[in-house]
């Protein structure tokens, strides 16, 4: 047969790629061009058995019969066989409330933008900005707008800017993608001289986000500023709710308002 070297050169190589492969799987880091991978090494397998045959290497042939299967294998894997990094949405919630604990909690003396003071702040960028933490927002926010006709996201800069991002992003990787908007606290005097930046549809139906509301003021403020642009406020969405009027308020403005958490799942 042709040089034994070649061939079981190709075999380790072989054997590399679907382990890879299979590696890539199971920690989520699948990608198509694994199928590529392993595409070639079914092919390599065909090929060498075809030479197998024609030197009536039988052993060779069973060889690359067993190795072209395993290579099928991971194809169907690839759907099956490994969990992927997608948690149910329960687990989604406990994870990104542990995250809040611990990341945006402090306590002390403090001002808070409503100027209301306060023994403790919630610093939900240190959460919406980290990987993990936009990760679970987008996934869980994108969720409770499923089916309700949601057009674009966004809020006023620069709690929201995280927040509308990560959301995005989410749907984009779902496959059905939402704009992210950002308002300003005003039009800028510049350029465009526009208080809402992004491409936002024209009187589209939007979904107002927010980090840590207190009285639903910054919530409020964004909702005028795409009002009058001729949006649809469909909901109001907020990582988490002080609970010192801001539901009262914004429903009370007629808007629909839906806090992932409030002060109370803290246990503050």
């Amino acid at each position: 047969m042709a040089p034994s070297w070649v061939s079981l050169t190709i075999e380790l190589s072989g054997a590399g790629i679907v382990l890879l492969a299979y590696w890539a799987n199971a920690t989520g880091r699948w990608s198509p061009t694994s199928r590529i991978y392993l595409g070639l090494n079914i092919l390599g397998s065909i090929l060498l058995g075809y030479i197998a045959v024609g030197v009536r290497r039988w052993g060779f042939v069973v060889l690359e019969v067993v190795w072209a299967g395993i290579s099928l294998l991971g194809f169907w894997a690839t759907d099956t066989t490994f969990p992927k990094k997608d948690l149910p949405m329960t687990d989604d919630r406990a994870r990104l409330l542990e995250l809040i604990r611990t990341l945006a909690l402090s306590r002390g003396h403090f001002i808070l933008a409503s100027g209301k003071e306060s023994s403790y702040y919630l610093d939900g960028r240190m959460v919406t900005l980290s990987a993990e933490g936009a990760a679970l927002v987008g996934r869980l926010m994108l969720a409770q707008l499923a089916g309700r006709g949601v057009q674009a996201v966004g809020g006023l800069t620069m709690g929201a800017d995280p927040i509308a991002t990560a959301v995005s992003l989410t749907s984009f990787l779902n496959g059905d993608p939402i704009p992210a908007f950002i308002v300003r606290k005003e039009a800028k005097g510049h350029g465009t001289q526009k208080q809402v930046e992004g491409p936002l549809p024209q009187n589209a139906r939007v979904a107002i986000v927010e980090d840590t509301v207190t009285t639903g003021g910054s919530p409020l403020q964004a909702i005028a500023a795409v009002e009058a642009l001729g949006c649809t406020v469909v909901t109001v969405l907020a990582l988490i709710d002080r609970g010192e009027g801001a539901r009262e308020r914004i429903e009370a403005a007629g808007y629909a308002y839906e806090p992932l958490f409030t002060i109370g799942d803290l246990e503050i």
